[in-house]
Formats: structure tokens, sequence, C-alpha cells
């Protein structure tokens, strides 16, 4: 199975201008990041953390993400016991090209927070 776009994820495709990999950023801060892997890192061992986090967790993946994947997310589910994890079939990286669905998950989310930052 392939990644499946819609059609208004297509028309975005086709209207964005397509700029050069090398205009796309800062080349000399990217050129930094491929030296030393290291820099590109968060400053705590995600997969590890001290204690669950309580709070509501919205962790969404694509099935055919050929660039994170989503079988690794499974490992730290434990972590966050309030989590909704979500793998959507026919759906890469760019998690745009479902985007009417990933606004309803994002909104039900929304509400878990703010009935939780209320207790």
């Amino acid at each position: 199975m392939s990644v499946v776009h819609s059609r208004k994820w297509l028309d975005y495709l086709r209207s964005s201008p397509q700029v050069p990999e090398h205009e796309n950023g800062d080349s000399e801060f990217l050129d930094n990041i491929r030296k030393q892997s290291e820099n590109y890192a968060f400053s705590f061992n995600v997969d590890n953390v001290l204690e669950p986090f309580p709070g509501p967790s919205l962790i969404i993946t694509g099935r055919q993400d050929a660039i994170a994947g989503y079988r690794d997310v499974w490992n730290i589910l434990e972590n966050y016991p309030r989590a909704t994890y979500v793998v959507l079939d026919r759906a890469g990286h760019a998690l745009e090209e479902k985007e009417d669905l990933v606004h309803v998950l994002i909104n039900e989310w929304l509400d878990r927070v703010e009935e939780y930052a209320r207790q």
C-alpha cells in the first residue's frame, strides 16, 4: 500500500513554488547539524522518562511514513497513559495530506487539554 493523496493536497503541492533544497533553509546551520548529529537531539531521552506524563497526549503517525515510521512510537506509549495513538493508513510523513481527519483529532485533543487544565 502506498500513500494516497487527496485532491486538495495534490492541488496544494502543484500550486506551491518549488524551492531548491539548497535554498530551503540556513545552509550553515544545517551543515553544522550534519557534521555533529548530537546537535540535533532532545536534551533528555524521550524513550526513558522518569515518570509517565499525566496529561492528554496525541500521537499521530502515518503507516507509510518512510522517514519516522510508526512502530517505534509503540515502545513509549506507557509513558503517556492518556495518549491517543493513531496510525493513519495511506498516509506518509506529511500528515497534512489527511488534513480533515487530523483536524478532528487535534480538536478532540484540545478539548481534553482544556478539561485537564480545569482540574
